[in-house]
């Protein structure tokens, strides 16, 4: 994975692209007083926009965007997958319950299932496959 990045000095514009994964753009808009976080997939689409007044949330908002853009990280698809052996045919009822629960951080690697959690969510565990976690 391949990160550009391009800043412009005097007003906030940072626009972060990541090669076969796209690009997330920070702005500030002076006549709104706010900041805009915009996000385009691979082929140029919009696939997200958020509007704030902090820059710092703006900041962090862009870096969650990127991250969910790029998918879990080898170690975090790793640590689920070991997660779906030790639970067998239920992992994915189980996990979803121990994530309810918070009891997924004191299971090995949980720090890394919380993450998974915390960034990509409920949705993301209805459509990962076995496969996928193989392919990691």
């Amino acid at each position: 994975m391949t990160a550009r990045r391009a800043a412009v000095v005097g007003r906030l514009v940072q626009v972060v692209a990541v090669q076969g994964v796209g690009r997330v753009r920070v702005g500030f808009d002076r006549d709104w007083s706010e900041y805009r976080v915009q996000a385009w997939d691979a082929t140029g689409r919009l696939v997200s926009e958020y509007h704030t007044d902090d820059r710092r949330d703006a900041l962090d908002t862009a870096d969650i965007t990127l991250a969910r853009m790029a998918g879990p990280t080898a170690e975090q698809l790793a640590a689920v997958a070991a997660f779906a052996a030790r639970h067998g045919r239920t992992w994915r009822a189980d996990l979803a319950a121990a994530w309810l629960a918070g009891t997924d951080a004191a299971a090995p690697g949980g720090h890394l299932l919380r993450q998974v959690r915390n960034t990509y969510g409920p949705r993301w565990l209805r459509t990962v496959t076995l496969a996928d976690l193989a392919a990691a």
